[in-house]
């Protein structure tokens, strides 16, 4: 579009103690940011995430898994600011069942602009969830 300058990679953080699904996070990405440059960071759990969000200052995308040894994926997404939170999507087995819990554990603007889901439906609905957070935010 007339500017030579070459576009910013994408910062992509995936959090998961699950090695395999870490892989599965991976591959479904590559296949829906074609055309995007990007660098992935990977954390085996929360606590070790949130230091590296602390190290780089912000990414643009963030998928991280609920249950985690250590810190949980909801433990740290409560400790990012507010403008690293809508970059967050979450990742259960239940969908449902964490819904349940996140009203309880996160106030109501929080539980509703957070993106919840099931391992089971991540290669359907991973590219509908993640587009409108990298669209919005470039």
């Amino acid at each position: 579009m007339g500017n030579n300058k070459p576009e910013k990679p994408l910062e992509i953080l995936l959090v998961d103690d699950n090695e395999k699904m870490i892989e599965r996070y991976k591959l479904l990405l590559e296949e829906n940011i074609k055309g995007c440059t990007y660098h992935m960071n990977t954390a085996r759990n929360g606590a070790l995430a949130l230091k590296k969000v602390k190290e780089k200052g912000s990414y643009d995308l963030i998928i991280t898994d609920y249950a985690m040894p250590e810190m949980s994926g909801i433990a740290f997404y409560k400790e990012l600011d507010k403008a690293q939170q809508k970059r967050v999507v979450l990742v259960s087995l239940d969908a449902n069942d964490i819904k349940k819990s996140l009203k309880l554990l996160l106030d109501k603007t929080d539980y509703q602009s957070l993106p919840v889901l099931e391992k089971a439906e991540l290669s359907e609905k991973l590219k509908e969830t993640i587009i409108p957070i990298l669209t919005h935010f470039k």
